[in-house]
């Protein structure tokens, strides 16, 4: 294993760091102001290594990750940075997970870039709760994608979604819904196999977002599936309306038939007394 520590002000600014054979790679940033900023790290590959950062209460922004030829997975956590953003995580050639972390209640991770693996076994986690225009890229579309947006109004705004091939095509924004006060894919679009977008409509109908299957969500990405379903209970309720209006116009037919007949009765009545 090998553990690089960015302990000190600009300590790791401008530094390139290439993990090939380690297993584990960790790069520990708790050097505050600019502890790492303008880095590139190529994470280990060769025999499946993986690379681990860690930032707290510092700086981590404008830097590079690459993943190498059998890199096992690529974390990057900055839940408790101060600063992590304009960052581009390229994890095209990871096997397994990439995961980035932006939870932190003050952390900014905007303007990030995340390249998810082109392998379909492999998965790509974002978790962010201010990540403005960030931009994922995947030849899979939202198949191997799990994004999950905090529940407010400016936590994603202006990302979007790419197929990586052609010419990195965007398939999808995402949209803030006021009313459900979740977030959504606009045009959940698939890529084909060749990275090309094939304008295949997905529903978030499987698993939800879990590793297990094929899905993408935020908090709320899968609100798709919710609004599909409000929509359809719309319009079952349409059909039920206009089957009640019938339903009445047939009762009153019936009840002015009965008041006819009544006042014929009663005319015959009075006529033959």
């Amino acid at each position: 294993s090998c553990i690089i520590r960015c302990s000190a002000t600009q300590s790791c600014q401008n530094t390139k760091i290439t993990a090939t054979t380690s297993q584990y790679t960790a790069i520990v940033v708790n050097g505050g102001t600019d502890a790492a900023k303008q880095m590139t790290v190529d994470a280990p590959g060769s025999n499946g290594g993986e690379l681990y950062i860690n930032v707290s209460n510092s700086d981590f922004y404008s830097n590079t990750i690459n993943s190498q030829s059998a890199s096992a997975a690529i974390t990057v956590n900055c839940n408790s940075a101060n600063a992590c953003h304009n960052n581009t995580i390229n994890g095209r050639l990871v096997q397994n997970s990439i995961t980035f972390l932006c939870d932190g209640a003050n952390v900014d991770c905007s303007d990030t870039k995340l390249y998810c693996a082109d392998s379909m076994s492999s998965r790509c986690y974002m978790h962010c709760s201010s990540c403005a225009n960030t931009h994922i890229f995947s030849n899979h579309g939202l198949l191997n994608l799990n994004w999950h947006c905090k529940n407010v109004y400016d936590s994603c705004t202006d990302s979007t979604v790419h197929c990586i091939q052609p010419e990195e095509q965007k398939i999808s924004d995402l949209i803030f819904d006021v009313k459900q006060s979740q977030w959504h894919y606009t045009y959940p679009h698939l890529c084909d196999k060749d990275g090309t977008n094939n304008a295949t409509d997905y529903n978030g109908d499987d698993d939800g977002g879990t590793t297990g299957g094929a899905a993408a969500t935020t908090n709320a990405l899968d609100a798709n599936e919710d609004v599909n379903e409000e929509r359809d209970n719309e319009h079952e309720w349409s059909w039920l309306h206009a089957d009640m209006q019938s339903l009445y116009t047939i009762i009153g037919l019936i009840f002015l038939s009965l008041c006819c007949v009544k006042c014929i009765i009663a005319y015959w009545m009075y006529s033959h007394h």
